[in-house]
């Protein structure tokens, strides 16, 4: 823009300017009047809109960094990203930056970004790496993805490190390099220990990855006595529950969405055994045989013969 001095002593460098410096200014030097070619307020990144130098502005490298110079521009891109820093608002990130993720961990898991350079970007393949200048856009958003049966454990390298949020946003105003690692996420013991029948049975699930707490989900339970505590992951079964082979699928989902693959949960019930001992019996010779019986041992629950679905015979 062109400069009025209505009065006073100001002093105007590392400037483009429009026309010449007015009469009582003084030329601090670092000036240009050459068009800057600046694009329209826009959204370049950042919180406010700013106007981009074109490329050949005037603007670009037009004076030498000094202490004075600010060490980013208003979007929070560093100075220089030329030999010297850029005049104005915006310093313009002209040469091709690149942005390279590596994915990692036992978990399975994808990363992309909303620019598109980086794109189902997984330990074994996918676009990993990216170019990136204000010719398009230098804010990007990284975005992992973890499939059910595994976590996105954390951010690891030049941008946020540390942070396990599943998004990360930050600005390519220099080639950088990010790890993405994704950890297995289960739920288990997947068989239970042996219970023997006419003992009540009662165990908590855990889990391994993930992010606390918890939730959890039960289903396809093979017998309606078979219970399930999603407050605790308590599994649990009464003394009734007949001996047999029993199954319940489990799923658990930590804090940031992630969730296991439904995990089938195996409890057997024993048998318990039972004694029959036939009881003793004596006869003189020539005697008919007496009415035989037996006595039984071993019984749980109250129960007695009547549950038996063939009797014992004696002879």
């Amino acid at each position: 823009p062109q400069i009025y001095n209505s009065g006073g002593k100001p002093t105007v460098k590392n400037s483009v300017v429009e026309g010449t410096i007015p009469s009582g200014t003084t030329n601090g030097g670092g000036n240009s009047a050459v068009d800057p070619l600046l694009g329209a307020l826009a959204n370049n990144g950042g919180l406010t809109s700013t106007m981009m130098p074109g490329v050949g502005s005037s603007a670009i490298d037009l004076y030498a960094c000094d202490v004075t110079s600010p060490l980013t521009d208003q979007r929070g891109v560093s100075r220089p990203q030329g030999t010297k820093c850029d005049a104005g608002a915006v310093e313009r990130v002209t040469s091709a930056q690149t942005l390279a993720v590596t994915v990692q961990g036992a978990g399975a898991g994808s990363v992309s970004d909303t620019l598109g350079g980086i794109s189902s970007c997984t330990a074994g393949g996918g676009t990993c790496a990216g170019s990136y200048s204000d010719a398009t856009s230098v804010f990007t958003t990284l975005t992992a993805v973890a499939p059910a049966g595994s976590t996105f454990d954390g951010w690891a390298g030049d941008a946020c490190a540390g942070s396990v949020a599943p998004t990360c946003e930050f600005i390519v105003d220099k080639s950088k390099n990010l790890t993405a690692t994704f950890t297995v996420f289960t739920v288990g013991p997947v068989t239970l220990p042996s219970v023997v029948y006419g003992t009540a049975f009662s165990q908590a699930l855990s889990v391994s990855g993930g992010a606390g707490p918890f939730t959890y989900a039960a289903s396809n339970a093979s017998h309606t006595a078979l219970g399930f505590d999603p407050a605790t992951a308590t599994l649990s079964a009464p003394a009734s529950l007949p001996a047999g082979t029993y199954t319940i699928d489990i799923t658990a989902t930590d804090s940031k969405g992630a969730q296991t693959l439904p995990t089938t949960v195996t409890l057997t019930v024993s048998p318990v055994p039972l004694t029959i001992t036939a009881n003793d019996a004596n006869i003189a010779y020539g005697q008919a045989l007496p009415a035989l019986s037996v006595r039984y041992s071993g019984w749980v629950n109250g129960e007695t013969s009547a549950v038996l679905s063939v009797a014992p015979t004696v002879s």
